[in-house]
């Protein structure tokens, strides 16, 4: 990829002179070949570096109370007495390989630690990619300039959905970059555990990242119409996908055969009715539904603030009543798209990506047959913005990885 707008894809050599021809003939451009054959070493020595400096400057901590209790539950804090593995809104799977690390090793941070590796790892293997095509001088500020306003945040504030997100697309990013190059090779087997990985971590992120970057995976499906590399990189996303949902069986299951967590599914989904979609709120209408069941105000505005422990008052069966006897109160209520602009500008961490991808799409030149590649991930990723934001919470941790995605699309294609 070169600054310039026309480039010869079948001669990286020539793109990589043309980036210097505005400069003396006597001085010659930098000499990138090196780099170029070594993109993995390259890559793991910068992100070893910035890693470092993270450390050195910043003091790593949990951005929600999601993580706190996850984190709490595999120890052996949080209601329990010894370590855990029902890890909540992870795979149970990462909840049975934290438990059997912390009864053995119990004043390691595991659970932080995993999280910090996933992070690094998946951001390792962006640059790779990055560094692996026909590049200039160009995809090393690029690339410095990502780790900066997208690395920093992952790595200092951990949280378990954007972990997954930026997991996930280290291994979208893996496989279109060998579309990009056209070859088969061990680089489609490396995005194989980033996506696993990222299923286990937060499946649902995991599909928001494969939504917001459908433009891309609909290029590779039409690439593989004449690419052999295509197909395969088409048949392992297909495949990571069915295991990823095959995983989300196997939680389900698991915790079903428990009795103390059989409910725990169902109790998250009639949740999200109160908290996350707002159907219920407390009126002179639903007063009397609400006292129904033995519940005073208080414990309507505790439940919409997330504090429901206690299990006599707060189950399926109370949960259940209050949205049957509500459902023809339940609030229908469109959110003014203003108030998203001002939360989404509001936001330092988004508005360095939009700067950030704005920069990669007028200083590079995108391959002929994936040009309409990152708008269009842009456009999909404005109509969930607003989807989401329509019908649930919409924090940074969601539309911040989102719209990182968008970011670093044209530097692979």
């Amino acid at each position: 990829m070169t600054p310039s707008k026309k480039r010869d894809s079948k001669s990286p050599e020539r793109a990589v002179k043309s980036s210097g021809e505005v400069r003396d003939s006597a001085k010659e451009a930098p000499d990138l070949r090196p780099v170029g054959r070594r993109p993995l070493w390259a890559s793991l020595l910068l992100v070893g570096l910035f890693v470092a400096g993270v450390l050195a400057a910043f003091t790593p901590h949990y951005e929600t109370n999601d993580d706190v209790a996850m984190n709490a539950t595999v120890v052996g804090r949080l209601a329990f007495s010894h370590p855990d593995e029902h890890i909540l809104h992870s795979n149970v799977l990462v909840g049975l390989a934290l438990k059997k690390c912390y009864a053995v090793f119990p004043n390691i941070p595991w659970y932080g630690g995993y999280l910090f590796l996933t992070a690094a790892l998946s951001l390792a293997a962006i640059c790779f990619v990055c560094l692996s095509q026909p590049g200039s001088e160009w995809n090393w500020l690029l690339i410095a300039t990502f780790l900066l306003v997208a690395g920093i945040p992952l790595l200092v504030e951990l949280q378990f959905t954007r972990v997954a997100s930026v997991a996930a697309l280290a291994g979208l990013l893996l496989l279109a970059g060998a579309v990009r190059a056209e070859r088969i090779g061990w680089q489609m087997g490396l995005a194989i555990p980033f996506l696993l990985v990222a299923s286990l971590i937060r499946f649902d992120a995991v599909v928001l990242t494969y939504a917001v970057v459908s433009p891309m995976l609909a290029w590779m499906l039409w690439r593989s119409r004449s690419q052999v590399s295509a197909r395969f990189c088409c048949l392992t996303l297909v495949a990571c996908l069915a295991v990823g949902f095959a995983g989300q069986r196997f939680d389900t299951w698991y915790y079903d055969r428990d009795p103390a967590w059989q409910e725990y599914h169902r109790m998250n989904g009639l949740l999200a009715e109160f908290v996350d979609y707002g159907r219920v709120d407390y009126t002179p209408e639903t007063a009397p539904v609400i006292a129904s069941v033995g519940w005073l105000p208080i414990d309507y505005q505790m439940l919409v603030n997330r504090a429901f422990l206690d299990r006599d008052r707060y189950n399926v069966r109370t949960l259940q009543a209050i949205l049957d006897g509500t459902s023809a109160h339940s609030r229908t209520f469109s959110k003014p798209l203003l108030d998203l602009f001002r939360e989404l500008i509001d936001d330092g961490e988004l508005l360095g990506l939009w700067a950030f991808g704005a920069a990669c799409l007028a200083i590079l030149a995108i391959d002929k047959s994936a040009r309409f590649v990152p708008l269009a991930c842009y456009g999909v990723t404005a109509v969930l913005c607003i989807v989401l934001y329509e019908y649930l919470h919409l924090p940074a941790r969601i539309y911040c990885p989102a719209f990182a995605a968008c970011a670093i699309t044209p530097i692979v294609l």
